[in-house]
């Protein structure tokens, strides 16, 4: 008890008033909280904690009026025993791995727990990395739904990697335990917390900073076909000053065939945050299916709360909350008692619309209009007019007299060519919606609205019609591809040479000459990709030209496409650069050595042992052939001369393939060493591809094992053997056990 009062702040403070207020707001709120997964994540007061929530006449209520309005999925947890005792009891806590083992990880510390169980601070045997682990609790019941959940947690949040998302590196179950192993925030502060104790206001630019960091966040997710489904402040994770979204548990991953965690029409998430579609069940286009637009709303909402320090909408019961979020408008900022600017309420009241094609097509959108305001700019979300608001929100609610009305007016005034305008637009909300990916039933796209939308004044038509004028295969959808390589917006051009990496032909080809006359910026480092895709000998040049660039991201870029470029004389590359190249670049170059993302060139290297480095790259030269040899002179040049002329025509640097995923269904397992296809090298162009059926020589553990496909889902990631007549060498743990492997006959 003493400890819980230390947490919950002074000694005059009672940890469980704190609580039952807690657990009221939350009903309050809408939120579909169960009364002993409350109780039983503070398993020290369970059985005070119960009782005082019995003992409240308004949680009473609030729980009854919850229960009458949503029985079955929406309903409480049982109430008290009669003797006034939880159903929940301290043996029935989830069990505590505070010093033990879980699977491969060692856990610390306990640091955080809540309905869904428990979260540790862990470190993966053998590692230095400290990680989050959350588990299930130990029990047989485990409800499906909690084990749907955090399957979808780890499914959705483990394909999304971007600084604003919390990594989930690794999922298992281990002795009936369901766990996450995620990336560690320090301090595990959401940005709930964060409202509390700012008294529950942020200063616009910090709350639009915020929310742009989110916005680039869910762009990305969108992106991957995730929609989220749970925005709200305590989802979101602060690390230090940078926001962090986290808990994809109810994430909805679009075009896959996947297991509903719900049946259609019912309702996900935190009412007060949901949008009116979600709510009300189903979108505006009768589907069910969620779409990114209702994250757009969520954050919103998110925003909303930054500003005023109260939600949108409040009522006493969810019945009256769902009617607020589908019929009302959210009261002014002001009437809030928030004094802020006319643009970020417009961005935020745009994000809160009723209707999805009113808000902001997608989070990227949002995205732009946040960096407008931040950098001073016009934002493109219309001004509020609160009285013209609530007359157009009055008309809205006697569509069909208006409908008719305006039907006749179009009549009157040229009927096909309205038509023609809102078949454009309904289109290019669905190109936009499904980032130009193919719609998921029906046919592709017409190319007469592709060929119009990558002309469209609005950014993301373009970026969308980009990606689906790719599997167009005509002569005009090739033109339009072209032309876009000269679109005067960057992004569009970053997107373009981004998309053409999948599909590598003469369009491509064209597209990347154009794109590689850029100076620089990330449109040039693009195009380099692209580049290094198609693998033509006529980029060479160009790429070299890059590697002297002052933009250090885009010489890192340029040196690895170079390192496999067709057409160049390598080892008198590498000696130029060496001789030539900006100090910068040389140590970059080096270090790509001494991580085998390249293979070393050993002249140059024994030049630069001769005077021609400095003393860090004499340094850095000496560690990278023994790294790669069997030789170890240090930095005696003329003894690597002598070395060099004995083995220089037997030595040779070899790609090899280490496994770093594999599904279970995979012939492949994590930490193999692909080392030969058909009895041949591993090279650049060869594809492993999941349906490849070859014979695939792989090292495993201490064996050597022949594969035949198909391989299954798996993900590899090149690097690169030093090798005398055919064995590994070189002073590395892992040419000495693969030297030892292939000797040793197969």
């Amino acid at each position: 008890m003493k400890l819980l009062r230390d947490l919950f702040g002074s000694k005059g403070v009672d940890p469980l008033d704190t609580l039952a207020d807690d657990y009221l707001k939350r009903l309050k709120r809408g939120e579909k909280i169960d009364r002993s997964s409350f109780i039983a994540t503070y398993p020290e007061l369970a059985v005070e904690l119960g009782r005082r929530l019995d003992a409240n006449p308004e949680i009473v209520a609030a729980e009854e009026k919850l229960q009458k309005q949503f029985p079955g999925p929406m309903g409480l947890a049982t109430r008290g025993a009669p003797d006034g005792v939880p159903d929940f009891s301290i043996e029935e806590a989830p069990k505590a791995f505070d010093g033990m083992k879980l699977g491969d990880y060692e856990i610390a510390s306990e640091i955080g727990r809540g309905a869904m169980g428990r979260v540790y601070r862990a470190r993966k045997v053998g590692s230095s990395q400290d990680v989050a682990l959350k588990t299930l609790p130990a029990s047989l019941d485990i409800s499906d739904g909690q084990m749907a959940r955090l399957g979808r947690e780890g499914s959705a949040q483990g394909r999304l990697n971007h600084p604003n998302i919390v990594k989930v590196y690794d999922s298992g179950t281990c002795d009936e335990i369901p766990y996450l192993c995620m990336e560690l925030i320090e301090g595990g502060e959401t940005l709930q917390t964060l409202l509390e104790k700012t008294g529950k206001r942020f200063e616009e630019r910090r709350a639009a900073e915020i929310i742009l960091a989110l916005a680039h966040a869910l762009a990305y997710s969108h992106q991957q076909d995730v929609v989220h489904r749970d925005i709200k402040p305590s989802n979101i994770m602060m690390d230090g000053d940078t926001p962090k979204l986290t808990d994809f548990g109810l994430a909805f991953i679009q075009r896959q065939d996947v297991t509903r965690l719900t049946q259609s029409g019912e309702m996900l998430g935190t009412l007060c945050y949901m949008s009116p579609e979600q709510v009300g069940g189903h979108q505006s286009d009768g589907s069910s299916d969620p779409h990114p637009q209702c994250d757009v709303y969520s954050l919103g909402a998110t925003l909303y709360e930054l500003l005023t320090g109260e939600l949108p909408f409040v009522a006493e019961t969810p019945g009256q909350l769902i009617k607020k979020v589908i019929d009302d408008d959210p009261l002014p900022p002001e009437k809030m008692g928030a004094k802020v600017s006319k643009d970020i309420e417009a961005i935020c009241i745009k994000c809160l619309e009723k209707s999805p094609e009113k808000r902001y097509y997608t989070a990227s959108a949002l995205g732009d209009d946040l960096t407008r305001y931040l950098d001073g700019r016009r934002v493109e979300a219309p001004r509020i007019n609160w009285a013209t608001r609530r007359l157009r929100n009055y008309v809205s609610k006697r569509r069909w007299a208006v409908a008719a009305s305006f039907f006749l007016i179009l009549t009157l005034s040229g009927t096909f060519a309205v038509t023609y305008i809102f078949n454009y637009r309904d289109g290019v909300k669905t190109l936009v919606t499904n980032n130009g990916n193919a719609p998921p039933e029906g046919d592709d796209y017409k190319l007469s609205l592709l060929l119009r939308a990558v002309n469209d004044d609005q950014l993301e038509a373009r970026m969308a019609a980009v990606t689906a004028l790719c599997r167009q295969d005509n002569d005009e959808a090739r033109a339009a591809l072209i032309k876009a390589a000269e679109d005067p917006e960057e992004k569009v051009r970053f997107h373009l040479a981004t998309v053409l990496v999948d599909w590598p032909g003469e369009t491509a080809s064209r597209v990347c000459k154009l794109l590689l006359e850029e100076d620089g910026g990330f449109v040039a480092a693009a195009a380099i990709k692209l580049a290094d895709t198609i693998g033509d000998s006529r980029f060479t040049p160009a790429i070299k030209k890059f590697t002297y660039s002052d933009e250090k991201v885009l010489r890192g870029y340029a040196l690895g496409a170079l390192m496999t470029a067709p057409g160049l004389d390598y080892d008198a590359f590498v000696s130029e650069y060496f001789r030539d190249g900006p100090k910068d670049g040389r140590i970059a170059l080096l270090k790509r050595f001494m991580k085998a993302k390249a293979a070393p060139s050993i002249p140059p290297l024994i030049q630069l042992l001769e005077g021609t480095g400095s003393s860090a790259e004499i340094e850095s030269a000496s560690k990278i052939l023994a790294f790669f040899t069997d030789g170890s002179y240090g930095s005696d040049s003329q003894q690597w001369r002598i070395w060099w002329e004995k083995n220089g025509e037997s030595w040779h640097a070899r790609r090899c393939l280490a496994v770093s995923w594999a599904s279970q269904e995979s012939l492949l397992k994590l930490g193999d060493i692909i080392w030969e296809i058909d009895g041949n090298e591993v090279t650049r162009d060869a594809k492993f591809s999941p349906s490849l059926v070859a014979e695939i020589g792989v090292i495993r553990k201490d064996t050597f094992n022949s594969i035949n496909g198909p391989l299954g889902a798996h993900k590899s990631q090149a690097f690169f053997i030093g090798t005398v007549n055919g064995l590994p060498v070189g002073d590395n743990a892992l040419a000495g056990r693969l030297a030892k492997v292939l000797s040793s006959g197969r």
